[in-house]
Formats: C-alpha cells, sequence, structure tokens
C-alpha cells in the first residue's frame, strides 16, 4: 500500500467517524430536548389542574346554561376553555375558590355581581398565565417535530448508506448482508418519532378581555339570567 493509499483510507475512516459522531450527537440532542418538552407539558399539566377550580367555579357562579352561552359569545369562542375539564371539579375545590371571594353589596343581584367581577378578574390574570405558557410549550412542540423532521431526512439509512458506499468507491455494499426486512427495521430504528401534543395543548386557550371590559356584559348577563 502506497502512502497515498494510506492517507486515503485514514481519511475514509475519519469521515465515517464524522457522519456517525454527527449523528449520535444530534440524536442525543434531540432527546434531551424532548426530555425538556416533557417536563414543560408536565409543569403546565399540574399548573392546570391547580387553576381549574377557578374556572369551575365561575362558570357555576353563572349558573344557568343560557349565561354560559352568553357568555361564549361576549368571549368570542365557540366552546367556553376547559368547560368539561371544569364539570370534573370536585364541588369542595369549587366552593373553596367561592369562599376567597365573597359577595359583597346592598342587594342579592348586586353582591353577586361584585362577586363575579372580583373572581373574573383573578380568573383573567391566570388565564393570562396559562395562554402564555400554552403557547410556550406548544411552540417548543411544534420547534421539535420541524428538527425530528430535518433529522431523519438527514439521517436516513439509505442516504448514510450511499455516503459510505461513495467513499469506498462502492465497492461493499452497507446493505449487502441486510434482508429487507432488516434494513426497514435498522432505518426504523435510527428514525426519530414526532411529538403528539397532549390533548390541553391542542385547543389554545383564548385571549380573554379584562373586567373592564367585560364588567358591563358580566351585568347584563346576570340581569338577564335572574
Amino acid at each position: 500500500m502506497t502512502d497515498f493509499d494510506h492517507t486515503l483510507n485514514i481519511l475514509k475512516f475519519h469521515l465515517k467517524k464524522e457522519i456517525i459522531d454527527n449523528y449520535f450527537a444530534e440524536r442525543t440532542f434531540l432527546e434531551d430536548d424532548l426530555e425538556a418538552l416533557l417536563q414543560e407539558e408536565k409543569d403546565f399539566e399540574a399548573e392546570l389542574q391547580r387553576d381549574l377550580p377557578i374556572f369551575a367555579a365561575f362558570y357555576q357562579l353563572l349558573g344557568t346554561e343560557a349565561a354560559l352561552a352568553s357568555l361564549k359569545q361576549a368571549w368570542g369562542v365557540a366552546e367556553l376553555p376547559f368547560r368539561q375539564e371544569s364539570q370534573q371539579v370536585p364541588a369542595a375545590a369549587r366552593q373553596a375558590v367561592l369562599d376567597r371571594f365573597k359577595p359583597h353589596g346592598w342587594t342579592a343581584r348586586g353582591r353577586l355581581k361584585n362577586q363575579l367581577y372580583d373572581l373574573y378578574e383573578h380568573l383573567h390574570k391566570v388565564a393570562q398565565e396559562l395562554r402564555k405558557k400554552q403557547l410556550q410549550v406548544s411552540a417548543h412542540c411544534q420547534l421539535y417535530n420541524e428538527d425530528v423532521q430535518k433529522f431523519n431526512a438527514n439521517y436516513d439509512f439509505n442516504l448514510i448508506a450511499s455516503q459510505v458506499e461513495a467513499l469506498d468507491g462502492a465497492e461493499v455494499a452497507m446493505e449487502s448482508g441486510l434482508s429487507a426486512a432488516d434494513r426497514e427495521a435498522l432505518a426504523m430504528r435510527m428514525r426519530l418519532t414526532k411529538k403528539t401534543p397532549k390533548a390541553c395543548l391542542l385547543a389554545t386557550l383564548p385571549e380573554l378581555p379584562p373586567l373592564a371590559a367585560m364588567k358591563k356584559k358580566l351585568s347584563e348577563i346576570v340581569d338577564r339570567s335572574r
């Protein structure tokens, strides 16, 4: 073997090693990113569970289906956010929220309205934070899936095989000792799977109007339903 051949073989070895090292480096990065994304989802779910009683208490305080329908219209939504989940909140948890926002005023209707206003102001703050975090986690999930798609395209088994074969002058095919089933199994193992967002992230929480914009509408809802 000439010095040139020896140098060429060393170069081929390092190029193959670089392809493999890059594959594992990017895979490790994406696996770490997925772990961080899963933790963000877990944190969001925990915060949502903590805040669900606030939504449940507010919907309960409005009372009637007609009032809830009017609220949907006022918020400009087809469905009230977390309405179904709120129905699973225990009565004690809903009452604990209502106990923090006592009715006050001269008349029964006035006390109810003031209680609604106080609770809505708190709900608005909570909803803003939930929406912010929900959008952050959703954006992270989208970016992760885009990176996975690029990774799978860049490190397709057949593409890597052809690159290595090109370095070897196509003298020996990487796939020559593998059956079609083996090749497919290896290709699948090398691929990463996109992350499916959890149900709580699929429907983005709408940006709720502040109390100043809702006070008159809430008053009208109470007047119509009482």
